[in-house]
């Protein structure tokens, strides 16, 4: 096993701790956690580890933003949540065309 952490990785590890850091709080729902996980499954089965579409997607923690943004892409994934939606709940603005493409080539 290489010692090399990736883009990607270093961005998972990330993650985990900051959820970790809610949960101690009580603020992050355990989905949260499942559904970073297959973030990351996706991203790496679809090459995006060094697009800046990752931000969209690990932006709603890493950012510091709505928590839930996670529990509402893995319902994006799952196919309980229209794609505009979770895109309006995870991103801002004119950031929502890219979401929406990004969704697209994962769930394609």
């Amino acid at each position: 096993m290489s010692g090399r952490v990736s883009v990607l990785d270093s961005m998972f590890l990330d993650v985990q701790q900051k959820i970790k850091n809610e949960e101690r709080l009580g603020n992050a729902p355990t989905t949260v956690y499942y559904a970073s996980e297959r973030v990351k499954d996706h991203l790496e089965e679809y090459g995006h580890e060094n697009n800046n579409d990752n931000s969209l997607t690990f932006g709603t923690i890493i950012g510091g933003r709505d928590i839930a943004g996670f529990g509402l892409y893995e319902a994006f994934l799952s196919g309980k949540v229209a794609r505009k939606s979770a895109c309006n709940y995870t991103a801002l603005g004119s950031s929502n065309r890219a979401c929406w493409r990004q969704m697209d080539s994962i769930s394609a």
